[in-house]
């Protein structure tokens, strides 16, 4: 079972990180698939697409969910009867993230391509004092995806409605602001990179 981080951030908050090694037919065998999650299987054309979903839900095994307690609304976000969740995969990885708190984690593979499509969301950080380079631009990315994960707007502009506050690779966290009309919060943002992903997180405040 390739669950290669199983944080316990609080007695309620916990994120589990897993890496997908499996085939498709032993990540199903672990599993008592509903009707509907057979279904939904079958849609998904690709087959990391089909790994990803069974991840997901083997994470949700682990977490005492039953997969009839997910569910999304239309705007695809996620939610359970016990509390918060958030979801985030990309390639080979996969996390969720449960608290009795709102929540939005993001994780993503180490790449280029927040590097190349930094233009669509950084605004405001470019008129910071820091070099906006390969990992700096995905764990901003990362960032900016916890955040709008985790409020209740439709229409979330990354570069005008979410500031990331200037940080350091070798700090743990930072703060980020929300603004939008009348609207305007700040909360921490946790975050880390690796050799192989980056990942960042936010926790609602009560």
């Amino acid at each position: 079972m390739p669950v290669i981080e199983d944080i316990h951030l609080s007695s309620t908050t916990r994120i589990i990180v897993w890496e997908i090694k499996e085939t498709i037919d032993f990540l199903k065998s672990e599993l008592n698939l509903s009707d509907f999650s057979k279904k939904t299987l079958l849609k998904k054309k690709s087959a990391i697409h089909q790994k990803q979903f069974l991840a997901v839900r083997n994470i949700l095994k682990l977490l005492s969910i039953h997969e009839i307690d997910l569910s999304y609304n239309v705007n695809g976000k996620p939610s359970i009867k016990s509390g918060y969740i958030s979801i985030s995969h990309s390639n080979e990885f996969v996390t969720v993230l449960v608290s009795d708190q709102k929540v939005g984690v993001d994780i993503e593979s180490n790449s280029n391509k927040c590097f190349r499509i930094m233009e669509k969301f950084i605004g405001t950080e470019n008129e910071f004092p820091i070099r906006i380079e390969r990992k700096i631009a995905q764990v901003i990315w990362n960032m900016k995806e916890s955040l709008f994960k985790m409020m209740d707007f439709k229409e979330i502009d990354f570069k005008e409605n979410i500031i990331v506050i200037p940080f350091s690779l070798n700090e743990k966290q930072t703060k980020i602001w929300f603004v939008k009309n009348e609207v305007s919060q700040d909360f921490n943002v946790n975050y880390f990179i690796n050799k192989n992903y980056s990942l960042a997180y936010i926790i609602g405040k009560e």
